[in-house]
């Protein structure tokens, strides 16, 4: 590789009017160490680096990573459902919460009402004595 380089410039110097001069080169004389057959020779370690670290200049622009994040899709919660208020009496007897009876009275509940009008079908035998009124003795 190095010939052809040489030969260039030789002869690019050589269109351009100088002169060239060769220069010798000696080559290094490596010393045998003499040995006999049952000599070993051994080297002493060398740590030589596999990779070369790359630096970066002062000038060089580092691209940092975009990472996209995404959040979780957020469903909401639907509204509890608002317990409303049986048509069938004044007041506010909530459809769907269960039994109710007269407070005070001999019923197990879960749920219980003093004096309220009934005004449809009386689906909680509060009105005994069928007046319109349940739970007024």
């Amino acid at each position: 590789m190095f010939h052809g380089i040489g030969l260039i410039v030789s002869f690019l110097m050589a269109l351009s009017g100088l002169q060239t001069h060769a220069v010798p080169v000696s080559t290094p004389q490596v010393e045998s160490i003499p040995t006999t057959p049952s000599t070993t020779v051994t080297a002493p370690a060398v740590n030589i680096p596999q990779t070369v670290p790359q630096v970066a200049s002062p000038e060089a622009k580092i691209e940092t990573p975009k990472i996209e994040v995404k959040a979780p899709a957020i469903t909401p919660k639907p509204a509890p459902v608002q317990n409303k208020c049986n048509p069938n009496y004044s007041g506010c007897l909530k459809s769907g919460a269960g039994d109710y009876d007269c407070a005070g009275g001999s019923g197990n509940g879960p749920n219980y009402t003093g004096k309220v009008e009934v005004l449809g079908y009386d689906e909680f035998g509060l009105d005994r004595d069928n007046d319109g009124w349940g739970c007024d003795r």
